[in-house]
């Protein structure tokens, strides 16, 4: 949401209730939603606070890479019409590039941080940590960070992970029963 917001530009003030005229109804009357017709309210879920101690880590792969500095580039002066136009290198974010933003150094997909080439494998396995399946770190994933081929990449550590493997959920096997053979049909 706050990613949305960054193009207005607010001016806010304060009112006091004695110089208003008519009071601010509108803004107390309850509108009747469906549950899935959200529309129009938003919730901010995250926000990055400075004194996280991988922040630093990650502004600094943002200034090393290559390929997050041509996005933030292409962002700036806007992304060339054609797919064929722009570099190899930042050819997979063309089809996302109006949902691309840049904030503080960073790169956002909407709300969600784009993770540099060499944080990626870092990443991933943070989000592993507590060794859930595939489908959970993949949601988890996708709800605050982003890279093309995102899926495939967790899919891959996750299921290469030594420990997942070892302690993971098994279907058991039903024991064999042996059964008499009746003597009459």
């Amino acid at each position: 949401m706050l990613v949305r917001l960054r193009k207005y530009n607010f001016e806010i003030g304060y009112t006091p209730g004695k110089n208003l005229v008519l009071a601010d109804t509108l803004s107390r009357v309850s509108l009747a939603m469906e549950e899935g017709n959200r529309t129009g309210y938003e919730q901010v879920h995250l926000t990055l606070a400075e004194s996280h101690s991988w922040l630093p880590r990650m502004r600094q792969k943002f200034a090393d890479d290559e390929e997050m500095e041509k996005i933030g580039e292409q962002i700036r002066n806007d992304w060339l019409d054609n797919a064929r136009q722009v570099s190899e290198l930042i050819h997979p974010y063309f089809r996302v590039r109006d949902e691309l933003t840049t904030e503080n150094g960073f790169v956002f997909r909407r709300e969600r941080l784009v993770i540099p080439r060499p944080a990626r494998k870092v990443t991933v396995q943070e989000i592993h940590r507590s060794h859930l399946g595939v489908r959970s770190c993949t949601r988890r994933a996708k709800d605050t960070v982003y890279w093309p081929g995102m899926t495939s990449h967790i899919n891959d550590i996750v299921s290469t992970c030594t420990v997942c493997k070892q302690y993971g959920t098994r279907q058991p096997k039903e024991p064999m029963m042996c059964r008499s053979v009746p003597k009459r049909p």
